[in-house]
């Protein structure tokens, strides 16, 4: 007899509980990410990245990828570590250096391996990103040189 009385009481309980919606999921909580590309996809707050930005915009497009391979080789990004940490500093900056080899190791160096590896590692860090968060973050080619000329959002 003591069993439908325990069912009642949990019913009462969880309606005592605030409903809960795909919104309280972790899986739709905004990532640490995210802040970043919205208050500081230029990483202005990393000086490292900031010059490196810099730089690369002032660069000829035609010699971006020797900056970007030079500044690989210095802050030993050929380590996943610092990849990934890297990542959560400049994840726009660190996406334009992964694109902008795997534009190199497939139109220069005729490697689809090569950049195959290359995209894996790009989409690693932005595959989980909406393409509109990501164009806005890069400023549409102005903040970060992934478009070629900067472009307009489409209307």
């Amino acid at each position: 007899m003591r069993q439908p009385f325990l069912l009642l009481a949990a019913a009462a309980a969880a309606a005592e509980q605030p409903r809960r919606t795909l919104q309280d999921d972790p899986v739709f909580q905004k990532k640490k990410y995210q802040e970043n590309l919205e208050l500081d996809a230029a990483c202005e707050r990393s000086s490292r990245w900031s010059d490196f930005r810099l730089q690369l915009l002032s660069t000829p497009e035609d010699s971006q990828v020797e900056l970007v391979y030079g500044k690989t080789l210095e802050w030993d990004l050929e380590n996943v570590t610092n990849i990934d940490e890297q990542s959560k500093i400049c994840l726009v900056g660190l996406v334009t250096m992964q694109y902008m080899f795997a534009k190199f190791l497939m139109e220069e160096v005729n490697s689809v391996e090569a950049a195959a590896h290359s995209f894996r590692m790009m989409d690693e860090h932005v595959g989980a990103l909406h393409p509109d968060l990501f164009d806005k973050a890069a400023g549409y080619g102005a903040i970060w040189p992934l478009c070629g000329p900067a472009r307009q959002p489409a209307p």
